[in-house]
């Protein structure tokens, strides 16, 4: 498999709806800037301590992965209003996610 298949569309998360969608959902600006944020030092931190070349490769990926989510939320949030109307659509969009109006990860059910 190619490294950027498994950094930008690992098989695991090709069913239902991505849990990073959820967690947009159920956080406000700010915290999902600081998870971003997180989440890129955390990569940055743990590339090369996995032990293989592949690992490493795969974790700077990822460290992409999140900095180009955390650039695109920046550009968006310049261009975007903060208004109640927006926080409160997204929690009622995580709200029917998490029960479970919509398919989230490989927990699919009829």
């Amino acid at each position: 498999m190619d490294t950027n298949d498994v950094v930008e569309n690992p098989p695991h998360y090709l069913q239902g709806i991505e849990t990073i969608k959820v967690i947009r959902a159920k956080l406000t600006d700010e915290e999902y800037k600081g998870y971003l944020k997180g989440t890129i030092m955390k990569y940055n931190t743990r590339i090369g301590l996995k032990g293989s070349i592949q690992d490493e490769s795969n974790d700077a990926g990822k460290l992409r992965w999140y900095a180009s989510k955390l650039e695109e939320f920046i550009n968006e949030s310049v261009n975007k209003p903060a208004t109640e109307d927006i926080e409160k659509a997204n929690v009622d969009i995580a709200d029917e996610i998490l029960n479970g109006k919509f398919c989230v990860g490989g927990n699919c059910e009829d």
